[in-house]
């Protein structure tokens, strides 16, 4: 005797939206929010260190500054595709679980 599983509205609105974005692909997903995240984050460090730092070390050494930065702008995206690809993983076992 096959029993049917109860699926909430929520539930069943959560696998109609992750069908329409895991039909995009996992590699979109993970580079999109990746980004987003990573420059977010960025973001966020640039202003904090800006305002909070000692401002006339940025004055003083503009070359120190920029390569700086840039590690930090590296560091930062490679902390969004890793969150990135864990959501998408995450997502997947919940869909896998309703369906």
């Amino acid at each position: 005797m096959a029993e049917e599983i109860n699926i909430s509205d929520r539930q069943r609105k959560f696998m109609c939206k992750w069908a329409a974005v895991r039909s995009k692909g996992k590699l979109r997903y993970i580079l999109s929010r990746g980004l987003i995240l990573g420059a977010l984050l960025f973001g966020i460090w640039l202003i904090v260190n800006y305002y909070f730092e000692d401002k006339a070390r940025y004055a003083l050494y503009p070359g120190q500054w920029n390569s700086s930065h840039v590690i930090w702008l590296v560091t930062y995206v490679v902390i969004g595709f890793s969150s990135s690809f864990w959501r998408w993983k995450g997502k997947e076992d919940k869909f896998y679980y309703y369906s």
